[in-house]
């Protein structure tokens, strides 16, 4: 009895653990190279229902030495690498900013966020990000 139970359990853990949202808002911890190069963060699916995306900072902070890092850069492409959004600049701990898609982009399901530093010198950051 108590092993069906167990069992019982454990599939129901599973299930829950392996169901995610078709549109789902991704936080994620990303490493920005040195020289404000463009860092892939992810693909996410989205509705399609919005002219824009989302995104925001939670935290920015070097690898070594003093934190002065206060902001970051994102911009999105769509899966031919087509760059759909401005580059927008995040702050830390700021609100989340609303990324406008370009005219003719609405309509794309899957999206690739990109983040940069906004410095020369290398850096984490802990982003969300969400395709609406």
């Amino acid at each position: 009895m108590r092993r069906k139970i167990l069992v019982g359990l454990m599939a129901v853990v599973m299930m829950a653990t392996s169901v995610t949202p078709a549109f789902a808002q991704t936080h994620q911890k990303i490493r920005l190279p040195q020289n404000k190069v463009w860092m892939y963060a992810g693909d996410i699916n989205r509705s399609g229902s919005y002219s824009y995306v989302a995104a925001s900072c939670e935290a920015v902070y070097p690898i070594r030495g003093k934190d002065t890092f206060k902001r970051i850069h994102v911009r999105v492409k769509d899966t031919k690498g087509h760059v759909i959004t401005s580059d927008y600049e995040l702050i830390e701990g700021g609100a989340e900013k609303k990324l406008k898609l370009k005219e003719g982009y609405y309509g794309a399901r899957i999206v690739k966020f990109q983040f940069r530093g906004n410095t020369k010198r290398e850096a984490y950051a802990i982003v969300n990000y969400n395709a609406r």
